[in-house]
């Protein structure tokens, strides 16, 4: 098994993240993980920090108004079971 140059902090070689395999051997600039299983990862997509600070930021964002909606949902059932007590009591205070 070849070991490529490991280079902390640099981005990840996308060749050999996807073959673990690197034509430029020594004087490629990239990092090279040890962790990457043999054969590649077939899928892999390089992650930049502009992905990771659009889901950081967004992603709260989504989940809050999502709560937002149901939260509203459970306040306009609960009014409407409210409402429809209030006149069947007030029926039956009538008929009584």
């Amino acid at each position: 098994m070849t070991i490529y140059p490991q280079r902390p902090g640099e981005k990840d070689c996308a060749h050999y993240m996807l073959t673990r395999t690197c034509k430029f051997g020594d004087s490629c600039k990239f990092d090279h993980p040890v962790w990457v299983p043999e054969g590649g990862i077939p899928d892999w997509k390089e992650v930049t920090v502009a992905i990771i600070i659009t889901i950081i930021i967004f992603m709260p964002m989504k989940i809050i108004s999502y709560c937002i909606v149901h939260l509203l949902l459970v306040i306009v059932k609960l009014t409407c079971i409210l409402t429809i007590l209030y006149f069947i009591e007030s029926y039956r205070v009538k008929h009584m």
